[in-house]
């Protein structure tokens, strides 16, 4: 029995090498920065702005004003507008909320249906201190 399941293992082991999946410790957190660029679309921070690159000096320029064509998601693969958290943020309070605190329209990946509270977790979880303080009641909003 323990031969087939090391056996059972070690095929699922080369069959996963096929695909793009990164596992990572429990405890290990995305960048948590107010600054990161996500995509809109599906929420992902694996995004391309365009600069240019001067070939003799390797110096990099970039763009005063960035358009939505120089700036690309590598999951969704295609050309989006890059928004910040904070901006994110923003536009899920104009998401609507049922009275069982649900998504009533599909944001990012999350579909219609999904827990309001889930989402605030996947905001909590790339804040670099908490969703309250980051986001709901950042500390320099004038009270």
């Amino acid at each position: 029995m323990r031969a087939f399941v090391t056996e059972m293992v070690l095929t699922e082991l080369s069959n996963l090498k096929q695909f793009d999946i990164v596992f990572k410790k429990k405890g290990i957190q995305v960048e948590r920065s107010l600054d990161t660029l996500y995509c809109p679309k599906c929420g992902s921070n694996n995004v391309e702005e365009r600069a240019w690159v001067n070939p003799n000096t390797d110096e990099i320029s970039y763009n005063d004003s960035v358009e939505e064509e120089d700036c690309w998601c590598g999951i969704c693969e295609e050309h989006v507008e890059l928004c910040t958290l904070s901006e994110l943020w923003e536009m899920f309070g104009d998401i609507p909320v049922n009275n069982d605190d649900e998504i009533e329209e599909d944001f990012l990946n999350f579909p219609v249906g999904t827990s309001k509270i889930d989402v605030w977790h996947w905001f909590d979880e790339r804040c670099p201190n908490n969703l309250h303080d980051d986001l709901m009641y950042p500390k320099n909003d004038a009270v």
